[in-house]
């Protein structure tokens, strides 16, 4: 059976928001979460949370329509927003990864070097 030294973490995608649709200061909003599973096998649920993104875009409804985004447009413009969100979750999802081996890898050659 094989053993995972790091066996659950959690990532985050946050957006930073221009005064424009917060208020006085930036301000980061969460839009997507993954959450890996407790045991060796590499599992996890990403979660893309919809109203949070719908939330967004009603509040830029005004900025999309003065610019012609209306209908059909702006529907594609939301997908390509989720298909955004979700490519850049899963490259963070597939660096935590790369990030864990490389470290082990480095703990193995330090724990060789170690030994004489």
């Amino acid at each position: 059976m094989r053993r995972c030294f790091m066996p659950f973490h959690h990532l985050k995608l946050v957006a930073r928001l221009p005064p424009l649709f917060v208020g006085d200061c930036d301000s980061e909003i969460l839009l997507a979460q993954y959450s890996s599973s407790w045991g060796s096998d590499k599992h996890g649920s990403l979660v893309i949370l919809d109203e949070v993104v719908s939330r967004i875009f009603d509040r830029g409804r005004s900025l999309s329509e003065s610019s012609g985004l209306r209908g059909a447009k702006r529907a594609d413009h939301l997908k390509r927003v989720y298909d955004l969100i979700l490519t850049t979750a899963l490259c963070m999802i597939v660096g935590e990864e790369q990030k864990r081996k490389i470290f082990l890898a480095v703990l193995a050659l330090i724990a060789e070097g170690g030994g004489g």
